[in-house]
């Protein structure tokens, strides 16, 4: 047992250094952000669109990357926190990471639809499409896998 234990622990350090290196990064570049804001000179016309990335947003990523890591860690220490707690934690990592793929999805089809000309509704209505395709491919393959 003495191994799982140290096997586990260099998993929990492992991981608190990259959370700790994800906030060091997300610090220096909202550091280099705000330098380059309060220069003499006025920012080109042309301004890229990471330039209007709300607070939000990366504090709903840091959010997502806890909840993702914690229901990672708990998951790997299901032994020890009990069979129920590490299941519901797989369960939640599924829901979690499933959610921005599906998120990233969408909104990747809709905003490349808009940008091309399409109506709102019809790209929200292909983008939706796809998304029930890939759906029902994932169930197809599953079928054909298990059966």
């Amino acid at each position: 047992m003495g191994w799982y234990t140290m096997i586990l622990s260099n998993t929990v350090a492992l991981t608190v250094s990259m959370g700790v290196l994800l906030v060091a990064v997300v610090v220096v570049y909202t550091q280099l952000r705000t330098s380059q804001s309060n220069r003499a000179t006025p920012p080109p016309q042309s301004a890229t669109a990471e330039e209007d990335i709300p607070p939000s947003w990366i504090l709903g990523f840091l959010l997502l990357v806890a909840v993702a890591g914690g229901g990672t860690l708990a998951f790997l220490a299901s032994d020890s926190i009990g069979q129920f707690a590490g299941q519901t934690a797989g369960i939640l990592i599924a829901v979690v990471l499933g959610g921005i793929l599906g998120g990233y999805l969408i909104s990747g089809i809709y905003v490349s639809l808009r940008s091309h000309g399409r109506k709102s509704a019809e790209a929200t209505g292909v983008a939706l499409w796809l998304l029930g395709c890939i759906a029902i491919a994932v169930i197809a393959g599953q079928l054909v896998l298990v059966g």
